[in-house]
């Protein structure tokens, strides 16, 4: 018989678990069918993808068809539950495990060490954070001097690249983009790993370095030292303003209020009204918008900046839809219709950086520069859709296994193009190599640069 991907990765799920891992909580068959079942109904009563007529049907055959053993642990339900994703095709639609899985991994020092960059091919070793572990004499990790750069050919037995396609199966995504879900992966690798494989003491690891294939062993260690690691690499704004003598640099981290207030101390409208302020006032003939791993927030901020940007009456949604009484609606808010442009307008060249972790807002802002003309756009396609998304999510619990779900109320349609099932696509397509991550280079940053300075002078 022909096993499905999900069946071979439950396979090594059981396999892992047998081999000294602790199953953790245990659930029956008839738990997770009833589960499967509070899943469905919130899904079918809530979320605005499952309104087509097939949703349900679609729902039935796909976990039919999926092996359920009598009982399964909490990851296994994980891995099980979050192969919706495929089918609902929502950004936003996401699921948690209950606090009594992760709470062990986070205290008892078991996550996996590493951080890793996968390019789509090869999965690389970028750091090992026990290297940068104050040793303590009653509790020591180890782990070999694994060459950074070295490609991680398995984890735990299991090639990388099923690894990674079967991890990218159960996590988020806007239609059939890919593109978020691997930029989760590459930001939160040891996070979602442990969500969906459960934690362990120490990982097997088989990598290649110089042509030579080795084996090792890493200990696991507690979340911690990756927050305080986040901690030491995070921007010192979230939204900051720089010039040079050709081109200004606006870098926004974040378009979500609360984010840039907690973590960077900043009020987000009054340093994006100052920052377009003073870029139009200088007469900068260049303007690069950094918008790299700025997974969205506000709409009502990407309206005000790009009433700084645009010439004209602008549109940035078509339409926003709502369930009511069981039928998916059109609803009238702020955001749809026509906005004004500002009075201070900056008309010089525009270079917009994105990527896949450039999600939610940022696509609106995006499809809007894109549908205008207005921006060049250099990096890889948004992991955000510049079609159709959902947003405004709620929780819901499951009853047996306690995994959350949150589920979106609105569906916003950007365009109204059905064959348009993709991010915002990048004039110039410029992506990171391993070279440049280890070497500390901002490679796309350097391509724009060097466009702007390499563009033919204007008469």
């Amino acid at each position: 018989m022909k096993l499905t991907a999900l069946s071979i990765l439950l396979f090594f799920l059981l396999s892992i678990s047998l081999n000294g891992q602790p199953l953790h909580l245990q659930y029956t068959k008839q738990q997770i069918k009833e589960d499967l079942s509070f899943m469905k109904y919130w899904l079918i009563q809530y979320h605005p993808n499952a309104q087509h007529p097939d949703f349900a049907e679609e729902f039935d055959a796909h976990f039919l068809n999926l092996p359920t053993k009598d009982t399964v642990s909490s990851f296994e339900a994980f891995q099980l539950f979050s192969s919706i994703m495929p089918i609902i095709k929502d950004g936003h639609t996401q699921l948690t495990v209950p606090p009594k899985s992760w709470k062990p991994c986070y205290y008892e020092g078991s996550y996996f060490p590493l951080e890793v960059y996968w390019d789509g091919t090869n999965l690389y070793l970028v750091k090992n954070l026990i290297d940068f572990i104050e040793q303590e004499d009653d509790l020591e990790y180890h782990s070999p001097a694994i060459p950074l750069g070295s490609k991680l050919l398995s984890i735990n037995g299991i090639p990388s690249k099923d690894l990674l396609e079967e991890m990218r199966l159960g996590l988020m995504r806007d239609n059939n983009n890919l593109n978020y879900p691997t930029w989760v992966l590459n930001q939160y690798f040891y996070e979602y790993f442990s969500d969906m494989y459960g934690c362990q003491e120490v990982y097997q690891i088989t990598y290649e370095h110089n042509g030579e294939i080795i084996r090792a062993s890493v200990s696991g260690i507690p979340s911690f030292y990756f927050d305080q690691e986040d901690a030491k690499n995070q921007h010192p704004k979230g939204i900051h303003l720089s010039f040079e003598e050709q081109y200004a640099t606006l870098s926004l981290r974040s378009w979500h209020d609360r984010i840039v207030r907690k973590e960077y101390h900043q009020k987000l409208k009054t340093e994006l009204v100052n920052a377009f302020e003073q870029i139009v006032d200088s007469n900068v003939p260049n303007l690069i918008i950094d918008l790299r791993d700025n997974q969205g927030g506000n709409m009502n901020h990407s309206i005000l900046a790009l009433s700084y940007l645009l010439d004209q009456p602008f549109e940035i949604i078509k339409t926003i839809k709502r369930i009511k009484k069981g039928v998916l609606t059109e609803i009238e808010t702020k955001q749809t219709g026509l906005h004004t442009p500002n009075e201070k307008e900056f008309t010089g060249k525009l270079f917009v950086l994105i990527n896949g972790g450039s999600f939610s807002n940022t696509s609106i802002f995006c499809t809007a520069l894109k549908k205008y003309n207005r921006a060049t756009f250099i990096g890889s396609e948004t992991g955000g859709s510049s079609y159709t998304f959902c947003y405004g999510p709620s929780n819901y619990k499951l009853k047996h296994t306690r995994i959350t779900i949150k589920i979106p109320s609105n569906q916003a349609v950007l365009q109204s193009d059905n064959q348009v099932r993709h991010g915002v696509l990048p004039d110039y397509e410029i992506s990171p190599t391993i070279e440049g991550i280890l070497e500390k280079r901002d490679e796309m940053m350097e391509f724009t640069t060097d466009l702007i300075q390499n563009q033919p002078i204007e008469k």
